[in-house]
């Protein structure tokens, strides 16, 4: 498990597009609370965590879950994440993923750096991203 009692975790930034989201950048779990609060999209390294930024987005309100929204053309999941919104909701979506907090890629400051591509040759030999590729290989079919 990981533990991060400065905040600083890599919380993603993430921009909501036409497929999904793009990533923009890490930010620190009081910079996810503060775009939260503006509208933005963060993705954030555990169910708990999301929960956390959208209650403190939400100044302590219960924040409010919602599932992967299905594609409205195919219906479907894929490549979609559940997350939460700050209650009241201010536009922003807080995604979470069970498996990333494990990986090394999730830890790039960047997602198309060499950096990235190092991380990703990491998580090639880490056998606790073993899930998470098999969640990615479930998704592609």
């Amino acid at each position: 498990m990981i533990i991060d009692p400065e905040g600083l975790s890599p919380i993603k930034l993430v921009k909501l597009c036409v497929k999904g989201f793009k990533f923009i950048r890490n930010v620190s779990k009081r910079e996810a609370m503060q775009l939260a609060k503006k509208g933005e999209g963060d993705l954030a390294n555990s169910h708990a965590e999301a929960r956390e930024i959208a209650m403190l987005a939400g100044k302590g309100k219960k924040p409010i879950r919602d599932p992967a929204h299905p594609d409205p053309s195919t219906g479907g999941t894929d490549g979609r994440l559940p997350h939460y919104h700050p209650n009241p909701r201010t536009g922003s979506h807080i995604f979470y993923t069970a498996v990333s907090a494990v990986t090394a890629a999730n830890y790039a400051s960047c997602s198309d750096c060499t950096e990235a591509t190092v991380l990703e040759v990491v998580d090639f030999f880490n056998p606790l991203a073993a899930p998470k590729d098999v969640i990615d290989i479930y998704n592609e079919f």
